[in-house]
């Protein structure tokens, strides 16, 4: 099964795997829509999903705001441009931020990611040159995508 996973937002961070096994992954600046719909193309073409999976955007109480909350807006647009996208070749699938990591926060949740990774996975998402302020956007696609597949 060729899984792809997306954490939609200004930075989309996507994730490849084949069989259980990551083989990929980088970031796009969705500033443009029109460039990210362009890349997200390409990623079907070249990744040939079977199965997606797109963090769902999710609102949460009052208290817990970080930022504009009608940023949500964009990342909901984001979200469901990807699904328009992939939906070419890949069944879809959404799921809520606390259904794959709980409650843990995102740089503790990172670490965690990190760890679920066999050595190989770790050099290989080294070798993607993921620009380091953009990594965590990735972090979260693998995380889902390993939630998926049961090693999370």
């Amino acid at each position: 099964m060729r899984l792809v996973t997306i954490d939609p937002g200004k930075t989309i961070g996507w994730a490849t795997f084949y069989d259980d096994r990551f083989i990929g992954a980088d970031v796009i600046d969705a500033e443009r829509l029109h460039t990210a719909s362009h890349m997200l193309h390409n990623l079907v073409k070249a990744a040939h999903p079977d199965l997606a999976i797109i963090e769902k955007p999710q609102v949460y109480p009052q208290r817990n705001w970080k930022g504009d909350p009608n940023d949500l807006i964009n990342v909901a647009i984001i979200a469901g441009a990807a699904a328009a996208i992939l939906m070419q070749t890949a069944d879809i699938a959404f799921v809520k931020p606390h259904e794959w990591k709980g409650n843990r926060p995102k740089k503790i949740d990172n670490e965690y990611t990190l760890g679920k990774m066999t050595t190989a996975e770790r050099e290989l998402l080294e070798r993607c040159n993921i620009p380091k302020g953009k990594l965590e956007h990735v972090l979260d696609a693998i995380g889902i995508a390993l939630w998926q597949i049961g090693r999370r």
